[in-house]
């Protein structure tokens, strides 16, 4: 490892690393003049792992978009130095939970990190195949969050690339470090819905529900919050993500994805 890449590793793992100064001057006051050098090292605050990552203002995007992405969102990434980073363009693994199960990729384009919170547009696909085929392994390992009323994501880098360049050293140093966010569900589900309702289109059996107001009975207790999510079912795109699924299983998630929601 170079000296370059062991700074690097201790400014995103460390609160606080040591910075060396080194340099030659000579100074002058009136006729008198001396021969100056700095050599000090200097601890400055660092990273701190990214302490307070967050992804807001998640949004599934249905249809997905002519790239193939499906979800959107925005992501904070603090910089509690005095050092500004040049980072570049990282591609992510989106994680269930604590789990190596893979559920998505995304990726947060021309990153540079200033002083401050830094926030920038995340554009992703999640794989709902996956998701579904791992049910059990991503509810369990969704367990606590979801009683929070959240779920969790770790993001991994996997590449960051500058200028069409592979920058081995932040794909290193990144790649070694789990960022992980909670995500409110309620949001999501809020965001979605927003979108999902400027371009609702409803299949050929469900074309009467373009015109008229879409009407379920949900369980006693649940009103509007229930209805908008239950009528997901009858969304063309909803309906294509589902394609390989049982209709009523299918119907069941959304059933009970939507008594949640209208819970919170």
């Amino acid at each position: 490892m170079t000296s370059w890449e062991t700074f690097v590793s201790q400014a995103v793992f460390q609160k606080k690393t040591t910075l060396s100064l080194y340099g030659v001057t000579t100074g002058y006051l009136g006729a008198l003049k001396n021969h100056i050098v700095l050599d000090k090292d200097v601890a400055i605050p660092t990273l701190d792992k990214f302490k307070d990552f967050s992804i807001a203002n998640s949004t599934f995007v249905l249809p997905a978009e002519d790239d193939g992405s499906n979800i959107v969102a925005n992501i904070t990434l603090p910089n509690p130095s005095i050092l500004s980073f040049e980072v570049g363009t990282i591609t992510l693994d989106l994680k269930s939970g604590n789990t190596d199960l893979v559920i998505g990729k995304a990726t947060v384009k021309d990153v540079t990190l200033r002083p401050g919170n830094n926030t920038f547009p995340l554009r992703g696909v999640i794989d709902i195949s996956t998701i579904i085929g791992n049910l059990t392994e991503v509810l369990s390992s969704q367990g606590p969050a979801i009683r929070r009323g959240a779920l969790t994501l770790t993001a991994v880098t996997t590449s960051i690339v500058s200028n069409g360049t592979l920058i081995p050293y932040y794909t290193r140093v990144l790649g070694s470090l789990p960022l992980v966010a909670n995500v409110s569900i309620g949001d999501v589900l809020r965001n979605s819905l927003a979108h999902l309702g400027s371009s609702e289109t409803f299949s050929g059996s469900d074309d009467k529900r373009r015109r008229d107001p879409v009407e379920l009975d949900g369980p006693v207790g649940y009103g509007d919050a229930y209805s908008q999510v239950a009528s997901l079912k009858h969304n063309r795109h909803v309906q294509k993500i589902f394609e390989y699924e049982n209709p009523e299983r299918r119907d069941a998630m959304i059933d009970s994805l939507a008594q949640y929601y209208a819970a919170l």
